[in-house]
């Protein structure tokens, strides 16, 4: 939620301020709302999977189910990190897979015109 506020809000979060950067939509102009959903979206939906599993472990016994799509799970966050991970190296504009579903680009900001102006 932290992070779809704030580039929903700002286009940075405070660690993107401190380094200078900023999450614009491809074409050049602010985030609309919608965007930083839609680059959370996989994100969001691993962390409820395991928010869920979390629940289920509490209130019933490890069963072989509940193992499977525990390991499930764990494999699917493992190949998302991998694969955003080679689309931002592999991509023009070092543009990750979540950038690439919101149409959102991250940009380093013009130091010189601040300290110019």
């Amino acid at each position: 939620a932290y992070t779809i506020y704030m580039h929903g809000r700002f286009g940075q979060t405070i660690g993107k301020r401190q380094m200078e950067l900023m999450v614009l939509s491809f074409d050049g102009s602010r985030l609309r709302w919608r965007q930083p959903w839609r680059r959370n979206i996989v994100t969001l939906g691993l962390g409820m999977a395991a928010f869920s599993f979390g629940i289920l472990s509490m209130f019933m016994n490890f069963s072989i189910d509940l193992a499977l799509g525990k390991a499930a799970l764990i494999y699917a966050s493992s190949a998302w990190i991998l694969a955003d991970t080679i689309s931002a190296l592999s991509t023009d504009k070092r543009r990750a897979l979540h950038d690439l579903i919101a149409d959102s680009v991250v940009v380093r900001l013009d130091t010189e015109s601040k300290e110019d102006g």
